[in-house]
């Protein structure tokens, strides 16, 4: 399994590259486009396998983060509320580490209920 610094290090990687991408100058933006679906699809792949070695269900958690939050920016995207057994908790994940936390202690509860059945 990765480590939670080496989870970090991978996203802050990527996120410097396409941030990269998105400097270029007004006349490479075709190709900049282009670009950006190669690199969603990197990131698509990235997100897999990132997943399947941390078990994040698919990598859902890692795109949804990295595209809908803007790598935990968009502080109104962040908060995700999991309901168990009639109980609400709130997670708010907006740094990477905090996101790791997340996926991690899903897989423990996940695997525990597995063990139960």
């Amino acid at each position: 399994m990765l480590s939670k610094e080496q989870f970090v290090d991978i996203l802050k990687k990527y996120k410097k590259s396409t941030d990269k991408l998105w400097k270029l100058p007004n006349q490479y933006l075709r190709l900049a486009i282009l670009d950006y679906s190669v690199n969603g699809l990197f990131l698509d792949t990235l997100a897999l396998a990132v997943g399947d070695i941390i078990d994040d269900m698919y990598g859902s958690h890692i795109s949804w983060w990295v595209y809908e939050t803007n790598y935990g920016k968009n502080k109104s995207m962040t908060t995700v509320t999991i309901k168990c057994n009639g109980k609400s908790k709130k997670y708010k994940l907006d740094t990477a580490e905090k996101l790791y936390d997340f996926i991690v202690e899903q897989n423990k509860k996940r695997n525990k209920e597995n063990i139960d059945k």
